[in-house]
């Protein structure tokens, strides 16, 4: 277990490092100051605060308000550390109401014991404190003995992304469990395939695992919540647990696959390209109750571009980009467009098909109302900018030859033909009209360019086939 200690050098700080040196399976780092302690906690995944209220130091002098300070930022600036402050004083009704305001009742070890994640000790009362920790270190150590089966691959996982996987197979009465990485999509999100299994072998749950800073899974536990129940049951991987706690400034949202030989719509696409064309008009159907209902308005090609990307990133994207200094005009035009609540990330890695082939939309994050044809949009040209797929493709484009919008003379040769011209026939289904399919690809495929991940080449010659089709 890692503790950080927060405190001056002082009588109570030698008594504690004394009391607790000879304790196996805790690793302590002292900070006397503020920074100290927010550079470690920045740079570490920390188990448990010990934080003394008398007062850290500034400029050498012990100030009670820095402490108050501190704890104000480590419980803001992360997801429930346990933290255990201590103090001399008599504590005040204004002091004990700003901490339980600091704390919440969590299960932060997912052992089965919901307990308040900021607590007060006496410094008087140095054994139950020690006695309190050791009860934590057993707690920790369950679930730092998970283990993380990777199958040869490398997952990139920092210490506080691992924690988060095992609190969640400790969860669910895990001892191992085998983790795919599934992202490789551009955002800073973490997503994972994480199969947990008990001490008898068996599997206790396959899942998607997706990790990202405390406040976006709230984000989206909550657009879950009020959006995704709208589509039918089976459309939709169920949400089955979240991790916010234990694991720093990081959080967990997990959803239930059916079947752990579930595949993302980008694999099937490469290994049965017939197969992956089937998926579309399916995925279609389980998504209209999102894009059937929404009104057709009036809207500038900019106002449908700051649905995706917004006014300070394209400024930047000029410099970088001189010749894309014709986009002045071409935002100015009025199309008609139909807004709709949307996933607004709908690429080929969130969705998953089963063995049904039926698709299981994933990843809510994004969730909300924009222009309709963003989904559909984004499901076809995923396929030449994702990680997933662009670098395993045995086909590309030429805009310089062929326009994107005619789909015919486009789709000449390509051997993912059917799933194109599918994903492109519900874009105008749902678009409000062809200035709105091209608005759309605009918008899109504008935004690519901010990733480095991306062939700007790819992305400029489509841009100026969207340009030519929609005129000046």
């Amino acid at each position: 277990m890692k503790l950080l200690f927060v405190g001056l050098d002082d009588d109570y700080s030698v008594r504690f490092l004394e009391s607790t040196a000879g304790i196996a399976s805790i690793e302590i780092e002292h900070a006397t100051s503020r920074t100290e302690a927010d550079r470690y906690l920045a740079r570490e995944l920390v188990d448990v605060i010990v934080l003394n209220l008398d007062g850290i130091a500034v400029d050498g002098v012990a100030l009670p308000s820095e402490a108050y300070k501190f704890l104000q930022t480590s419980t803001e600036n992360s997801t429930s550390i346990l933290t255990c402050c201590v103090t001399s004083e008599s504590i005040e009704a204004e002091l004990v109401n700003s901490l339980l305001n600091a704390s919440r009742s969590a299960d932060i070890w997912a052992v089965g014991e919901k307990a308040p994640t900021v607590n007060i000790w006496a410094t008087d009362n140095l054994q139950n404190l020690i006695d309190y920790l050791k009860h934590q270190i057993e707690a920790v150590a369950c679930v730092d003995a998970i283990v993380i089966n990777s199958g040869g691959k490398i997952l990139s996982l920092i210490p506080k992304q691992t924690r988060v996987l095992k609190i969640f197979a400790n969860m669910l009465g895990g001892v191992s469990c085998n983790v795919e990485k599934l992202d490789g999509g551009l955002s800073s999100s973490r997503v994972f395939k994480i199969r947990v299994q008990n001490a008898q072998g068996h599997e206790r749950i396959s899942a998607v695992a997706k990790i990202d800073k405390f406040e976006k899974v709230v984000s989206e536990s909550s657009k879950y919540q009020n959006e995704v129940s709208r589509l039918p049951v089976g459309a939709y991987a169920p949400h089955v647990g979240e991790v916010n706690a234990g694991a720093s400034e990081y959080s967990g949202i997990f959803y239930r696959l059916l079947n752990s030989n579930d595949k993302p719509l980008y694999q099937v696409l490469l290994e049965d390209p017939d197969l992956a064309a089937e998926v579309v008009p399916k995925l279609q159907a389980s998504m209209s109750p999102w894009h059937s209902f929404g009104a057709l308005t009036q809207e500038s090609i900019q106002s449908v571009r700051q649905q995706m990307i917004d006014d300070e990133t394209v400024s930047e994207l000029l410099v970088i980009y001189p010749e894309l200094d014709w986009i002045g005009d071409f935002e100015s035009k009025l199309i008609y467009i139909r807004k709709s609540c949307i996933h607004k990330d709908l690429h080929g890695g969130n969705v998953f098909v089963n063995s049904q082939n039926e698709p299981v939309l994933i990843d809510f994050a994004d969730i909300g109302y924009a222009s309709a044809v963003f989904d559909p949009i984004t499901l076809e040209l995923s396929l030449f900018t994702h990680p997933g797929t662009n670098e395993k493709l045995d086909w590309l484009p030429d805009f310089s030859t062929t326009p994107w919008f005619e789909i015919d003379s486009y789709l000449n040769g390509c051997p993912y033909a059917d799933y194109i011209r599918a994903c492109r026939e519900w874009s105008h289904l749902v678009a409000g009209g062809d200035d709105a399919v091209c608005a759309g690809c605009y918008a899109y495929m504008l935004k690519q360019l901010k990733y480095k991940d991306v062939e700007p080449d790819l992305v400029l010659s489509l841009l100026r086939s969207v340009r030519a089709t929609v005129g000046p």
